[in-house]
């Protein structure tokens, strides 16, 4: 999302660079293969919708109490329809270079992301994350701090981690 995103690549040019270039040095070393699973997809697709309003409302001078994410997505005069169709040409861009890797499904799994939420202070997405990279290896590339707490090896321009 740093790479190519609404709210990143203008506002953080240097960020965005450093995503670039490490996506960049994966693909060209083939060293080690990029994974993403079904529910990451999810969020992706999700989290740029809701950029996409965020800055649509924003252009507009409209307010999210008076406006919602709801309603953008049902106007038919709203640009959602355009950017929903290129959020998921960015998914299919995505999947070009990435394999997919199934969603956790064992019971074991499913109370580690639970246990982890409370004891990481995890949201339940982030400890789903935090599960899947554990149990097959993962490296994670994150700029999000909810991270700081884990064991994992993570990938990351946030000062948090980089003090670490």
């Amino acid at each position: 999302m740093y790479i190519d995103s609404p709210s990143s690549s203008a506002s953080n040019p240097v960020k965005s660079s450093a995503f670039a270039s490490a996506l960049s040095n994966i693909l060209i070393t083939k060293e080690c293969q990029i994974v993403i699973s079904p529910i990451l997809i999810s969020e992706y697709i999700n989290t740029r919708l809701r950029q996409y309003y965020s800055a649509y409302i924003k252009k507009s001078g409209i307010s999210q109490a008076t406006y919602t994410f709801k309603q953008y997505r049902n106007d038919a005069s709203s640009d959602y329809n355009k950017i929903l169709s290129s959020v998921l040409n960015d998914i299919q861009k995505i999947l070009t270079i990435s394999t997919i890797v199934p969603d956790i499904s064992d019971k074991t799994d499913t109370n580690n992301i639970l246990s982890d939420s409370k004891l990481l202070n995890l949201d339940t997405n982030d400890s789903y994350i935090s599960t899947l990279c554990k149990k097959n290896n993962y490296i994670l590339i994150t700029d999000d701090a909810d991270f700081d707490q884990t064991t994992l090896n993570i990938i990351s321009t946030n000062k948090k981690y980089l003090s670490k």
